[in-house]
């Protein structure tokens, strides 16, 4: 699995490094992504992420960011296969991020969106999305469990 998704129409594989993160407010929207968000959702683990926070013009700080007592937690992501020329699979993901909490928004305009394990199942099982309504009203529930 590829951190950077690779749409299962693009022309190249390089197309991926574009598509790292997918913005939640524009996700039913975004050709790369309205697709794959009904069908091909997946939590990505992680006990930690890093934010580089501006520090004057030519210097940033790094943050890691984890949860107190050091345990997993997971991103709302997205994941793609995408086929090679000669037949090969190639499969892919990218983050969901949104707007930054209270705790975020010193460093970084921008957040994962994190899953509560308690949301776990309803997000990665929700109904196959077949709606724009569906799809964000999906999207606000897992933003409102972060905020």
């Amino acid at each position: 699995m590829r951190w950077g998704l690779v749409p299962f129409w693009a022309r190249d594989a390089r197309d991926g490094v574009k598509r790292i993160n997918a913005r939640a407010e524009s996700i039913v929207t975004t050709a790369s992504f309205r697709e794959t968000i009904k069908k091909r959702r997946c939590r990505v683990p992680a006990d930690a992420f890093y934010e580089w926070q501006k520090i004057g013009t030519k210097t940033k700080q790094a943050f890691a960011i984890g949860m107190l007592d050091g345990s997993q937690y997971g991103f709302a992501g997205l994941w793609e296969s995408w086929k090679e020329k000669n037949g090969t699979l190639l499969e892919t993901f990218t983050i969901i991020t949104t707007d930054p909490n209270e705790v975020m928004e010193p460093l970084h305009d921008r957040m994962p969106v994190i899953i509560e394990a308690a949301l776990f199942a309803a997000y990665l099982c929700y109904p196959k999305i077949t709606t724009m309504r569906r799809t964000r009203r999906l999207i606000l529930l897992l933003i409102l469990a972060i905020a």
